[in-house]
Parts: structure tokens; sequence; C-alpha cells
């Protein structure tokens, strides 16, 4: 069975958690579980931020059209169907959630995608220690 046709039999309720990941400060089990699925999918960089107790991860991509694509890659989803705000960070775009309620990130990195669980679980370790300067917001759908 190819990757596409495994991912087209993900249930609602997967995609739903896969998704509330990138939106909502989750679990950092979560989190690296929703990164090594995403990582078995695309090679395209990933952003992780730390919000609190809570991890938030995105795609990474050259504007919000490319992060709305991955991510409907990930959920095996028509990019039309989407519709996501994109946050700039850096120079690169990442999916962010709307609304004023959600502070800051505390600390934030890019990583690249791993399968390999210990290996992102050793990167949101790094967000604990280490605060990096807020990024840039700019709303903006695909």
């Amino acid at each position: 069975m190819t990757q596409r046709a495994k991912a087209s039999q993900m249930s609602a309720a997967r995609r739903r958690k896969l998704a509330r990941t990138m939106m909502e400060p989750s679990s950092a089990e979560d989190v690296v579980d929703a990164i090594a699925t995403f990582a078995r999918r695309s090679d395209a960089q990933v952003y992780v931020e730390r919000r609190g107790d809570g991890f938030r991860w995105s795609p990474v991509g050259s504007g919000p059209y490319a992060v709305t694509r991955e991510i409907a890659r990930l959920l095996d989803l028509d990019y039309h169907s989407l519709i996501v705000g994109c946050a700039a960070v850096k120079a690169a775009s990442v999916a962010a959630p709307e609304g004023p309620q959600m502070p800051e990130p505390a600390a934030w990195l890019f990583i690249a995608p791993s399968a390999h669980k210990n290996a992102v679980m050793t990167a949101l370790a790094s967000l604990t220690a280490a605060d990096r300067p807020p990024h840039t917001r700019s709303r903006a759908g695909a």
C-alpha cells in the first residue's frame, strides 16, 4: 500500500487531532506524534513553539499557499477546502491560530522533520530552556 493510500485511510478524529496540534498548545507527546506523522509525508522544515506548558507546530513554507499545501497533504484533504491563517517568522510563513486570546510564544525554533520521535522530543525539550524573541504576525489565507 502506498503512503498516499495509507493517508487516505486517516480517520476524521485523527485529522482533528493533528490539526489541533498546529492551532492550540498541546502536549509534547501529541506534537511529537504529529511531527513524526508529517515527516513520513514531507521533508519541509517545521516550526515549533512553546506557550506555557504546551507546544504547537507548523510546516514552514515560503508563503501561506505553501503552508496550506503542506497541511492539506498531511491531512489528506484538498487544499482548496482549507483556509489557514499564517504568521511570518523570519523570512518564512507558518500556520497560526486566529484571535487575540493566544499570547506570544515563550520560545520557538525551526527543525528538520523527523519520524524519529526521540529526535523531535529532544528539540522540544530545548524550548523549555531557551526564549527567543516573538515573531511578527500577518493574517493571510490560502
